[in-house]
């Protein structure tokens, strides 16, 4: 696991340490570091995509504003390592919550907010199963 400077963190700075932790000096370089490390990293048909529902194609469901988008999973593994555990995944280009959010309203077709669910259904049983 790797750790950024904070608050309460060692590093080089030594007194100066506190103040850049507080206001988080540099975290936009440490965010781009993390990203290029999720690009890198992850692949889809992971686990959690058939951890309770089976998703075939994760990548077949649009966000529902933009059907130009193209959806992207990022995950960051235990140690990592991607054949251990996923710890993190990070989503974009795509809406789940959007769908959920009016699924009662009839706004999107049934399917469509069902296979949005069942991506919900799967973090939640990944998570309290790994």
């Amino acid at each position: 696991m790797h750790y950024e400077v904070g608050i309460a963190t060692d590093s080089a700075l030594g007194e100066w340490t506190f103040a850049v932790g507080a206001v988080g000096f540099g975290v936009g370089s440490r965010i781009q570091g993390g990203y290029r490390f999720l690009c890198e990293n992850y692949e889809a048909g992971d686990e959690i995509f058939d951890s309770f529902f089976h998703i075939a194609d994760p990548y077949s469901l649009l966000p529902p504003y933009d059907q130009q988008l193209v959806p992207v999973y990022l995950g960051v593994f235990e140690e990592n390592d991607p054949s251990r555990r996923l710890m993190v995944i990070a989503n974009y280009n795509q809406d789940h919550a959007e769908y959920w959010e009016f699924s009662d309203y009839g706004y999107y077709p049934i399917d469509l907010s069902n296979e949005a669910y069942k991506f919900g259904v799967n973090y939640v049983v990944y998570g309290l199963t790994h």
